[in-house]
């Protein structure tokens, strides 16, 4: 089965934060980002490295890594504010 253009988002988004994170484990999308070890120096890395896979910039709000943010928050914010090709 062919996976759609959104599976393919949210693999790519879960492949930065492993590599950002500098981990090979899984990764429960629903945990908040400062729960799973993450600081704001690597989520501004993070944030870089998303915006140019995906060509988009990430809107101010977005750029703080405190409050609930979680990989799942991040892959829906991309899937809502980015038409995904070439993916």
């Amino acid at each position: 089965m062919e996976r759609t253009r959104m599976d393919k988002v949210k693999e790519k988004v879960i492949e930065h934060f492993k590599n950002v994170m500098e981990i090979e484990t899984n990764v429960d999308i629903k945990l908040k980002l400062i729960d799973l070890g993450m600081d704001s120096l690597t989520y501004i890395k993070f944030i870089v490295d998303l915006e140019e896979e995906f060509s988009m910039e990430f809107e101010d709000e977005m750029l703080d890594v405190g409050g609930s943010k979680s990989v799942y928050d991040i892959i829906q914010y991309i899937k809502s504010n980015k038409i995904i090709r070439n993916i």
